[in-house]
Protein backbone atom coordinates (compact mmCIF):
# COMPACT_ATOMS: atom_id res chain seq x y z
CA UNK A 1 0.00 0.00 0.00
CA UNK A 2 1.63 3.36 -1.39
CA UNK A 3 2.22 6.07 1.61
CA UNK A 4 0.79 9.63 1.73
CA UNK A 5 2.84 12.24 0.95
CA UNK A 6 3.77 14.53 3.36
CA UNK A 7 2.03 18.20 2.75
CA UNK A 8 4.89 20.86 2.94
CA UNK A 9 3.90 24.67 2.51
CA UNK A 10 7.32 25.30 0.67
CA UNK A 11 9.70 23.60 -1.93
CA UNK A 12 12.85 25.49 -2.79
CA UNK A 13 14.76 24.90 -6.45
CA UNK A 14 17.77 26.40 -6.97
CA UNK A 15 19.72 26.81 -10.33
CA UNK A 16 22.90 26.48 -11.21
CA UNK A 17 25.26 28.49 -14.15
CA UNK A 18 24.41 27.40 -17.52
CA UNK A 19 26.41 24.58 -18.26
CA UNK A 20 27.75 24.20 -15.08
CA UNK A 21 25.40 21.00 -13.27
CA UNK A 22 22.05 20.47 -12.09
CA UNK A 23 18.96 22.14 -10.49
CA UNK A 24 18.49 20.92 -6.64
CA UNK A 25 15.20 20.62 -5.34
CA UNK A 26 14.22 21.22 -1.37
CA UNK A 27 11.41 21.51 0.91
CA UNK A 28 11.11 23.00 4.31
CA UNK A 29 8.93 21.39 6.55
CA UNK A 30 8.58 21.60 10.19
CA UNK A 31 10.38 24.75 10.92
CA UNK A 32 13.80 23.23 9.43
CA UNK A 33 15.00 22.54 5.60
CA UNK A 34 15.31 18.49 4.54
CA UNK A 35 18.60 18.13 2.86
CA UNK A 36 18.30 18.78 -0.88
CA UNK A 37 18.33 16.19 -4.10
CA UNK A 38 19.66 16.86 -7.62
CA UNK A 39 17.44 16.72 -10.55
CA UNK A 40 18.45 15.97 -14.30
CA UNK A 41 21.27 18.00 -15.13
CA UNK A 42 19.43 18.21 -18.80
CA UNK A 43 16.71 19.90 -16.87
CA UNK A 44 16.84 24.09 -17.13
CA UNK A 45 14.65 27.22 -16.58
CA UNK A 46 15.22 27.47 -20.64
CA UNK A 47 12.77 23.93 -20.76
CA UNK A 48 9.86 25.38 -18.13
CA UNK A 49 7.36 22.56 -18.87
CA UNK A 50 9.87 19.87 -18.38
CA UNK A 51 11.36 21.69 -15.58
CA UNK A 52 8.05 22.06 -14.11
CA UNK A 53 6.89 18.47 -14.79
CA UNK A 54 10.21 17.13 -13.13
CA UNK A 55 9.78 18.99 -9.73
CA UNK A 56 6.40 17.24 -8.52
CA UNK A 57 7.91 14.03 -9.74
CA UNK A 58 10.66 14.26 -7.86
CA UNK A 59 8.69 15.29 -4.88
CA UNK A 60 6.35 12.40 -4.56
CA UNK A 61 9.35 10.50 -5.02
CA UNK A 62 10.75 11.43 -1.52
CA UNK A 63 7.53 10.79 0.07
CA UNK A 64 6.23 14.73 -0.05
CA UNK A 65 4.01 17.45 -1.60
CA UNK A 66 4.25 21.05 -1.74
CA UNK A 67 2.03 24.01 -1.87
CA UNK A 68 4.78 26.94 -3.48
CA UNK A 69 8.04 27.05 -4.69
CA UNK A 70 10.65 29.91 -4.42
CA UNK A 71 13.42 29.57 -7.69
CA UNK A 72 16.98 30.62 -7.13
CA UNK A 73 19.09 31.78 -9.91
CA UNK A 74 22.36 31.83 -10.40
CA UNK A 75 24.72 35.06 -10.47
CA UNK A 76 25.09 34.68 -14.49
CA UNK A 77 21.03 35.43 -14.43
CA UNK A 78 21.44 38.71 -12.77
CA UNK A 79 22.82 42.02 -12.87
CA UNK A 80 23.15 44.44 -9.46
CA UNK A 81 24.03 48.11 -9.38
CA UNK A 82 24.24 50.36 -6.55
CA UNK A 83 22.19 53.70 -7.13
CA UNK A 84 23.12 56.74 -5.03
CA UNK A 85 19.69 57.94 -3.39
CA UNK A 86 19.20 61.50 -1.97
CA UNK A 87 18.37 62.06 2.15
CA UNK A 88 15.17 60.87 2.04
CA UNK A 89 13.80 58.87 4.91
CA UNK A 90 10.00 57.69 3.98
CA UNK A 91 9.89 53.66 2.34
CA UNK A 92 7.40 55.24 -0.15
CA UNK A 93 9.19 57.97 -1.18
CA UNK A 94 12.98 55.93 -1.34
CA UNK A 95 10.54 53.12 -3.76
CA UNK A 96 9.59 55.88 -5.78
CA UNK A 97 13.36 57.12 -6.67
CA UNK A 98 14.21 53.20 -7.49
CA UNK A 99 11.52 52.64 -9.36
CA UNK A 100 12.36 55.84 -12.02
CA UNK A 101 15.61 54.15 -11.56
CA UNK A 102 14.37 50.91 -13.36
CA UNK A 103 12.36 52.34 -16.05
CA UNK A 104 15.29 54.68 -17.07
CA UNK A 105 17.66 51.54 -16.95
CA UNK A 106 14.86 49.09 -18.84
CA UNK A 107 12.43 51.57 -20.86
CA UNK A 108 11.40 49.04 -23.10
CA UNK A 109 10.34 46.81 -20.09
CA UNK A 110 12.78 43.70 -20.95
CA UNK A 111 13.81 43.73 -17.31
CA UNK A 112 12.24 42.68 -14.17
CA UNK A 113 13.75 44.81 -10.76
CA UNK A 114 13.91 44.55 -7.44
CA UNK A 115 15.89 46.54 -4.93
CA UNK A 116 18.15 46.01 -1.75
CA UNK A 117 18.00 48.95 0.06
CA UNK A 118 18.37 49.42 4.00
CA UNK A 119 18.07 52.86 4.10
CA UNK A 120 21.66 53.74 3.91
CA UNK A 121 23.27 56.21 1.06
CA UNK A 122 23.19 53.69 -1.87
CA UNK A 123 20.71 51.17 -2.94
CA UNK A 124 21.32 48.08 -4.86
CA UNK A 125 19.72 47.71 -7.48
CA UNK A 126 18.60 43.45 -9.22
CA UNK A 127 17.39 42.78 -12.48
CA UNK A 128 16.87 40.02 -14.25
CA UNK A 129 15.42 39.29 -17.87
CA UNK A 130 11.75 39.33 -17.75
CA UNK A 131 11.99 36.23 -19.73
CA UNK A 132 13.64 34.42 -16.79
CA UNK A 133 10.13 35.90 -14.58
CA UNK A 134 8.06 34.56 -16.98
CA UNK A 135 9.42 31.01 -17.67
CA UNK A 136 9.73 31.09 -13.66
CA UNK A 137 6.01 31.43 -13.91
CA UNK A 138 6.00 28.94 -16.19
CA UNK A 139 7.47 26.09 -14.36
CA UNK A 140 5.23 27.09 -11.09
CA UNK A 141 2.82 26.49 -13.48
CA UNK A 142 3.19 22.93 -14.85
CA UNK A 143 4.37 22.16 -11.32
CA UNK A 144 0.67 22.77 -9.95
CA UNK A 145 2.55 25.06 -7.49
CA UNK A 146 1.84 28.89 -6.45
CA UNK A 147 5.08 31.16 -7.14
CA UNK A 148 6.47 32.01 -3.93
CA UNK A 149 9.24 33.85 -5.11
CA UNK A 150 12.30 34.30 -7.86
CA UNK A 151 15.18 35.56 -6.44
CA UNK A 152 19.47 35.26 -6.32
CA UNK A 153 20.43 32.69 -4.41
CA UNK A 154 23.46 33.32 -2.61
CA UNK A 155 22.00 36.93 -2.13
CA UNK A 156 19.03 35.43 -0.11
CA UNK A 157 21.58 33.34 1.43
CA UNK A 158 23.78 36.41 2.42
CA UNK A 159 21.28 38.11 3.52
CA UNK A 160 19.66 35.72 6.27
CA UNK A 161 20.25 36.64 10.19
CA UNK A 162 23.72 34.82 11.33
CA UNK A 163 24.48 33.73 7.97
CA UNK A 164 27.87 36.04 7.79
CA UNK A 165 30.71 37.21 9.34
CA UNK A 166 32.36 40.62 8.93
CA UNK A 167 33.52 40.17 6.00
CA UNK A 168 33.64 42.16 2.80
CA UNK A 169 32.47 39.22 0.80
CA UNK A 170 31.19 35.26 0.68
CA UNK A 171 32.87 33.01 -1.62
CA UNK A 172 30.04 30.20 -2.55
CA UNK A 173 33.50 27.56 -3.49
CA UNK A 174 30.73 25.19 -5.59
CA UNK A 175 33.17 23.80 -8.55
CA UNK A 176 30.19 23.58 -10.51
CA UNK A 177 29.00 27.21 -10.19
CA UNK A 178 31.35 29.60 -7.93
CA UNK A 179 30.05 32.85 -7.03
CA UNK A 180 30.90 35.71 -4.81
CA UNK A 181 28.41 37.93 -2.82
CA UNK A 182 29.77 41.09 -2.02
CA UNK A 183 28.99 42.83 1.55
CA UNK A 184 29.06 46.20 3.07
CA UNK A 185 31.23 45.38 5.86
CA UNK A 186 30.99 48.94 7.97
CA UNK A 187 26.90 48.00 8.08
CA UNK A 188 27.40 44.76 9.41
CA UNK A 189 26.37 43.92 12.99
CA UNK A 190 25.77 41.03 15.36
CA UNK A 191 22.46 39.12 14.05
CA UNK A 192 21.72 42.15 11.44
CA UNK A 193 21.01 40.95 7.81
CA UNK A 194 23.96 41.43 5.71
CA UNK A 195 23.72 44.77 3.19
CA UNK A 196 24.62 42.99 -0.20
CA UNK A 197 26.11 45.59 -2.67
CA UNK A 198 26.79 43.36 -5.44
CA UNK A 199 26.81 39.47 -6.81
CA UNK A 200 29.36 38.64 -9.44
CA UNK A 201 29.52 35.02 -11.29
CA UNK A 202 33.38 33.61 -10.64
CA UNK A 203 35.12 31.25 -13.49
CA UNK A 204 34.73 27.28 -13.20
CA UNK A 205 36.80 26.22 -10.27
CA UNK A 206 40.13 24.07 -11.71
CA UNK A 207 39.22 20.57 -12.46
CA UNK A 208 40.58 18.02 -10.27
CA UNK A 209 43.79 16.23 -10.98
CA UNK A 210 45.04 19.66 -12.76
CA UNK A 211 48.70 21.34 -12.70
CA UNK A 212 48.88 24.65 -10.49
CA UNK A 213 51.50 26.12 -13.01
CA UNK A 214 51.08 29.40 -11.75
CA UNK A 215 53.31 30.82 -14.63
CA UNK A 216 51.22 29.97 -17.22
CA UNK A 217 48.08 29.87 -15.06
CA UNK A 218 46.68 27.39 -17.38
CA UNK A 219 45.40 23.39 -16.14
CA UNK A 220 43.95 20.31 -17.81
CA UNK A 221 40.67 21.07 -17.01
CA UNK A 222 38.16 19.60 -19.32
CA UNK A 223 35.36 21.85 -18.71
CA UNK A 224 34.73 25.50 -20.43
CA UNK A 225 36.02 28.29 -18.07
CA UNK A 226 38.48 25.84 -16.15
CA UNK A 227 41.27 26.74 -17.44
CA UNK A 228 42.52 29.06 -14.66
CA UNK A 229 44.99 27.40 -11.92
CA UNK A 230 44.65 27.49 -8.20
CA UNK A 231 46.18 30.82 -8.08
CA UNK A 232 44.73 32.28 -10.96
CA UNK A 233 41.13 31.51 -10.05
CA UNK A 234 42.20 33.39 -5.98
CA UNK A 235 43.32 35.77 -8.44
CA UNK A 236 39.81 36.27 -10.46
CA UNK A 237 38.05 36.05 -7.06
CA UNK A 238 40.23 39.53 -5.89
CA UNK A 239 39.32 40.95 -9.11
CA UNK A 240 35.74 40.48 -8.63
CA UNK A 241 35.43 41.53 -5.47
CA UNK A 242 37.47 45.06 -6.08
CA UNK A 243 35.74 45.69 -9.60
CA UNK A 244 32.53 45.18 -7.86
CA UNK A 245 32.89 46.84 -4.68
CA UNK A 246 33.63 50.28 -3.63
CA UNK A 247 36.41 51.94 -4.41
CA UNK A 248 37.08 52.18 -0.62
CA UNK A 249 37.78 48.54 -0.54
CA UNK A 250 40.93 49.10 -2.85
CA UNK A 251 42.73 51.10 0.06
CA UNK A 252 42.17 48.24 2.31
CA UNK A 253 45.05 46.71 3.99
CA UNK A 254 43.43 43.16 3.37
CA UNK A 255 40.12 41.80 2.39
CA UNK A 256 38.15 39.51 4.69
CA UNK A 257 36.82 37.14 3.09
CA UNK A 258 34.11 33.97 4.04
CA UNK A 259 34.82 30.94 2.47
CA UNK A 260 31.22 28.84 2.04
CA UNK A 261 32.73 25.60 0.37
CA UNK A 262 29.20 23.84 -0.96
CA UNK A 263 27.81 20.64 0.68
CA UNK A 264 29.50 17.22 0.08
CA UNK A 265 31.44 18.30 -2.69
CA UNK A 266 33.95 16.09 -3.92
CA UNK A 267 36.74 18.50 -5.77
CA UNK A 268 39.93 17.10 -4.29
CA UNK A 269 41.76 20.72 -5.13
CA UNK A 270 39.64 23.01 -3.22
CA UNK A 271 41.72 23.03 -0.44
CA UNK A 272 44.30 24.47 -3.52
CA UNK A 273 41.93 27.11 -4.24
CA UNK A 274 41.18 28.13 -0.54
CA UNK A 275 45.15 28.11 0.42
CA UNK A 276 45.85 30.16 -2.50
CA UNK A 277 43.19 32.44 -2.00
CA UNK A 278 44.20 32.81 1.74
CA UNK A 279 47.97 34.13 0.46
CA UNK A 280 46.56 37.07 -1.11
CA UNK A 281 43.53 37.56 1.82
CA UNK A 282 41.94 36.89 4.94
CA UNK A 283 39.89 33.99 4.79
CA UNK A 284 37.22 32.73 7.04
CA UNK A 285 36.07 29.49 6.62
CA UNK A 286 31.90 28.63 7.02
CA UNK A 287 30.26 25.65 7.57
CA UNK A 288 29.07 23.87 4.18
CA UNK A 289 25.95 25.10 2.72
CA UNK A 290 23.42 22.78 0.90
CA UNK A 291 22.39 25.85 -1.37
CA UNK A 292 18.58 24.55 -2.05
CA UNK A 293 18.10 23.95 1.20
CA UNK A 294 19.59 27.04 2.90
CA UNK A 295 17.35 28.67 0.51
CA UNK A 296 13.95 26.75 1.31
CA UNK A 297 14.73 27.74 5.57
CA UNK A 298 15.92 31.71 4.14
CA UNK A 299 12.22 31.86 2.75
CA UNK A 300 10.53 30.46 5.34
CA UNK A 301 11.02 33.71 7.20
CA UNK A 302 11.12 36.34 3.83
CA UNK A 303 7.55 37.37 5.16
CA UNK A 304 9.18 39.01 8.14
CA UNK A 305 12.69 40.01 7.19
CA UNK A 306 13.74 43.49 7.07
CA UNK A 307 14.92 44.59 5.07
CA UNK A 308 13.06 41.86 2.54
CA UNK A 309 14.44 39.81 0.77
CA UNK A 310 15.18 39.97 -3.41
CA UNK A 311 12.14 38.71 -4.95
CA UNK A 312 11.75 39.60 -8.86
CA UNK A 313 7.94 38.34 -8.77
CA UNK A 314 6.65 40.73 -6.66
CA UNK A 315 6.65 43.71 -9.06
CA UNK A 316 7.83 46.28 -6.28
CA UNK A 317 9.33 48.40 -8.42
CA UNK A 318 6.71 47.95 -11.49
CA UNK A 319 5.32 51.17 -12.79
CA UNK A 320 2.37 52.16 -10.28
CA UNK A 321 -0.85 50.94 -12.08
CA UNK A 322 -3.20 53.39 -13.55
CA UNK A 323 -6.41 54.69 -11.43
CA UNK A 324 -9.58 53.10 -12.40
CA UNK A 325 -12.51 55.56 -12.49
CA UNK A 326 -15.90 54.88 -13.14
CA UNK A 327 -17.94 56.46 -15.43
CA UNK A 328 -19.87 58.91 -13.06
CA UNK A 329 -16.66 60.69 -11.01
CA UNK A 330 -14.85 60.40 -14.77
CA UNK A 331 -17.84 62.93 -16.03
CA UNK A 332 -17.53 64.69 -12.98
CA UNK A 333 -14.53 65.50 -12.82
CA UNK A 334 -14.01 66.46 -16.85
CA UNK A 335 -17.39 69.01 -15.46
CA UNK A 336 -15.19 70.66 -12.95
CA UNK A 337 -12.34 71.00 -15.32
CA UNK A 338 -14.04 73.02 -17.83
CA UNK A 339 -16.08 75.24 -15.39
CA UNK A 340 -12.50 76.23 -13.83
CA UNK A 341 -11.02 77.02 -17.49
CA UNK A 342 -13.82 79.03 -17.99
CA UNK A 343 -13.87 81.38 -15.72
CA UNK A 344 -10.31 81.73 -15.10
CA UNK A 345 -10.20 82.27 -19.00
CA UNK A 346 -12.37 84.97 -18.66
CA UNK A 347 -10.14 87.20 -16.57
CA UNK A 348 -7.19 85.89 -18.60
CA UNK A 349 -7.93 86.79 -22.06
CA UNK A 350 -8.04 90.18 -22.05
CA UNK A 351 -4.87 91.01 -20.36
CA UNK A 352 -2.97 88.20 -21.98
CA UNK A 353 -3.90 89.54 -25.33
CA UNK A 354 -2.62 92.72 -24.07
CA UNK A 355 0.62 91.41 -22.92
CA UNK A 356 1.43 89.51 -26.42
CA UNK A 357 1.10 92.81 -28.37
CA UNK A 358 3.44 94.60 -26.27
CA UNK A 359 5.99 91.82 -26.43
CA UNK A 360 5.77 91.35 -30.19
CA UNK A 361 6.32 94.83 -30.83
CA UNK A 362 9.49 94.55 -29.00
CA UNK A 363 10.54 91.72 -30.49
CA UNK A 364 10.10 92.51 -34.06
CA UNK A 365 12.03 95.37 -33.18
CA UNK A 366 15.17 93.63 -32.27
CA UNK A 367 15.48 90.17 -34.37
CA UNK A 368 15.30 92.70 -38.08
CA UNK A 369 19.15 93.05 -38.02
CA UNK A 370 19.31 89.06 -36.59
CA UNK A 371 16.67 87.84 -39.42
CA UNK A 372 19.64 89.98 -42.18
CA UNK A 373 22.28 88.04 -40.88
CA UNK A 374 20.58 84.30 -40.91
CA UNK A 375 19.28 85.01 -44.68
CA UNK A 376 23.09 85.88 -45.02
CA UNK A 377 24.01 82.05 -43.82
CA UNK A 378 21.07 80.52 -45.46
CA UNK A 379 22.80 81.58 -49.29
CA UNK A 380 25.90 80.02 -47.58
CA UNK A 381 24.80 77.03 -46.54
CA UNK A 382 22.20 76.33 -49.48
CA UNK A 383 25.94 75.94 -51.62
CA UNK A 384 26.58 72.49 -49.40
CA UNK A 385 22.53 71.34 -48.61
CA UNK A 386 22.50 69.27 -51.89
CA UNK A 387 25.29 66.46 -50.34
CA UNK A 388 24.23 67.42 -46.63
CA UNK A 389 20.86 65.70 -47.33
CA UNK A 390 22.00 62.70 -49.55
CA UNK A 391 24.69 61.55 -46.23
CA UNK A 392 23.37 57.90 -45.79
CA UNK A 393 21.93 57.57 -42.58
CA UNK A 394 23.12 54.26 -41.74
CA UNK A 395 26.79 56.00 -41.88
CA UNK A 396 25.78 58.94 -39.97
CA UNK A 397 24.56 56.00 -37.18
CA UNK A 398 28.05 54.17 -37.45
CA UNK A 399 29.61 57.47 -36.66
CA UNK A 400 27.60 58.08 -33.34
CA UNK A 401 27.64 54.55 -32.28
CA UNK A 402 31.45 54.57 -32.58
CA UNK A 403 32.37 57.29 -30.82
CA UNK A 404 30.39 56.18 -27.70
CA UNK A 405 32.22 52.99 -27.93
CA UNK A 406 35.26 52.49 -25.49
CA UNK A 407 38.22 53.27 -26.91
CA UNK A 408 39.94 50.22 -25.18
CA UNK A 409 38.20 47.22 -27.46
CA UNK A 410 36.75 45.61 -25.10
CA UNK A 411 33.26 45.97 -26.63
CA UNK A 412 32.91 45.57 -30.47
CA UNK A 413 29.50 45.23 -32.97
CA UNK A 414 28.05 41.87 -34.74
CA UNK A 415 24.74 43.61 -36.43
CA UNK A 416 22.96 46.82 -36.23
CA UNK A 417 19.59 47.22 -37.49
CA UNK A 418 18.43 50.87 -38.47
CA UNK A 419 14.99 51.81 -39.33
CA UNK A 420 13.17 54.78 -41.47
CA UNK A 421 12.28 56.45 -38.41
CA UNK A 422 15.30 55.99 -36.37
CA UNK A 423 14.59 53.12 -33.87
CA UNK A 424 18.08 50.39 -34.09
CA UNK A 425 18.75 47.63 -32.78
CA UNK A 426 22.62 47.10 -31.72
CA UNK A 427 24.05 43.62 -30.76
CA UNK A 428 27.42 42.97 -29.89
CA UNK A 429 29.74 41.38 -27.63
CA UNK A 430 31.43 43.03 -24.83
CA UNK A 431 34.99 41.54 -22.82
CA UNK A 432 32.83 41.70 -19.16
CA UNK A 433 29.61 42.42 -18.02
CA UNK A 434 31.00 45.97 -16.47
CA UNK A 435 32.34 46.62 -20.09
CA UNK A 436 28.77 46.12 -21.50
CA UNK A 437 27.09 47.94 -18.86
CA UNK A 438 29.56 51.11 -19.23
CA UNK A 439 29.26 50.95 -22.97
CA UNK A 440 25.31 50.95 -22.52
CA UNK A 441 25.59 54.19 -19.77
CA UNK A 442 27.88 55.87 -22.53
CA UNK A 443 24.82 55.46 -25.08
CA UNK A 444 22.24 57.09 -22.79
CA UNK A 445 24.67 60.22 -22.24
CA UNK A 446 25.35 60.22 -26.16
CA UNK A 447 23.27 63.20 -27.20
CA UNK A 448 22.26 61.68 -30.56
CA UNK A 449 20.59 58.49 -28.78
CA UNK A 450 17.17 58.42 -26.60
CA UNK A 451 15.40 55.59 -25.20
CA UNK A 452 18.68 53.42 -24.75
CA UNK A 453 17.20 50.21 -23.18
CA UNK A 454 19.89 46.67 -22.40
CA UNK A 455 17.17 44.23 -24.16
CA UNK A 456 18.99 41.02 -23.53
CA UNK A 457 22.16 39.00 -22.60
CA UNK A 458 23.61 35.88 -22.14
CA UNK A 459 27.16 34.84 -20.76
CA UNK A 460 29.27 33.24 -22.87
CA UNK A 461 31.65 30.33 -22.28
CA UNK A 462 34.37 32.66 -21.19
CA UNK A 463 34.28 35.79 -19.40
CA UNK A 464 32.74 37.69 -22.89
CA UNK A 465 28.94 38.54 -23.03
CA UNK A 466 26.86 38.78 -26.11
CA UNK A 467 23.99 41.30 -25.89
CA UNK A 468 21.46 43.29 -27.50
CA UNK A 469 20.70 47.22 -27.20
CA UNK A 470 17.48 49.09 -28.25
CA UNK A 471 17.86 52.76 -29.06
CA UNK A 472 16.14 55.39 -31.03
CA UNK A 473 18.15 58.09 -32.96
CA UNK A 474 16.90 61.31 -32.16
CA UNK A 475 18.71 63.60 -34.56
CA UNK A 476 17.37 60.72 -37.58
CA UNK A 477 13.66 62.00 -35.94
CA UNK A 478 14.45 65.85 -36.24
CA UNK A 479 15.89 65.02 -39.86
CA UNK A 480 19.43 65.71 -39.05
CA UNK A 481 22.53 66.24 -38.26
Amino acid sequence: MSKTPRTTKLAALVLPAPGAGAPRLAVCAHGQAVPSISLSKDLALAKPEALGAAVPQALAEQGWRARSLVIGLPAHAVLTRRRDLPPVTGTEERLGLLRLAAEAASPDGAMVFDALDDGAAQAVLVAAPRRALEQARAVAATAGLKLAGLTPTHVALAQAPGAHDAVHARVWADPQGPEVVLLDSESISDGAPASVVALAPLPLMPSAGSSNDSDSGQTAGPAAGAGLSAEGWAGAVLRAVLGHGPSAWGSAPRLRLAWCPADATDAPNLHAVREALAAQADVIDAPAVDAAAALADAWRGAATQQPPLIDLSAGRLDPPAEPRWNGARRRLVWAAAIVALVIGGLGWTAWDAQQRVAKLSAERDKLEPLALAVEETFGSVRLARPWFDQRPEMLRALADLTRAAPTDGSVWATRLRLDEDGRATFSGRAASRQAMLTFVDRLRDAGPFTDVGLRDWSQDDGAGVSFEVSLTRAAAQEGGA
